[in-house]
């Protein structure tokens, strides 16, 4: 497979630096609506005027610490089609600062031969349960950085 593709379309490579974290730090962040329409608002007399999502957005990124403690935006702008941030993270990167589901799922499962004959939550007996993963979730929540886990919850939420 052609590392320039992604399902056959040229993509651009990460411009993350594979030698950091992203658990501490300060950035710059520019979130870009899908095809470049105008989901949070409109510019009107050159004046932003949010309409309901944009207002959504307003309020999660102002309660961004409740679910990431270790998170500040100190300065964000929206716009109709996007949004600027400045995300401050002040976090370790270990268990006490992720706020995020992914990092306090339980990694307990069941065996294989524990889920014989058992459904997984659809009615239908005999079905395969998917065991382990909880824990493979927790694993991908590590690698991405504090950065990641906050900005990605203001997309979740």
């Amino acid at each position: 497979m052609d590392p320039a593709r992604f399902q056959n379309k040229y993509r651009i490579p990460s411009a993350r630096a594979v030698w950091h974290n992203y658990n501490s730090g300060d950035y710059l962040i520019t979130i870009c609506t899908a095809g470049m329409l105008h989901y949070f608002g409109e510019i009107q007399h050159a004046e932003m005027h949010k309409n309901r999502l944009g207002q959504k957005l307003d309020e999660l990124i102002l309660d961004i610490k409740t679910h990431n403690p270790y998170t500040e935006i100190p300065v964000y702008q929206i716009m109709p089609n996007h949004v600027h941030l400045i995300v401050c993270i002040s976090g370790s990167g270990s268990d006490s600062d992720c706020r995020d589901a992914a990092c306090h799922v339980s990694t307990v499962g069941k065996t294989a031969a524990e889920t014989v004959g058992k459904t997984a939550g659809t009615g239908k007996p005999d079905e395969p349960v998917v065991v382990g993963k909880n824990e493979k979730m927790r694993n991908i929540a590590v690698q991405c950085g504090l950065l990641s886990t906050a900005v990605g919850g203001l997309n979740r939420r």
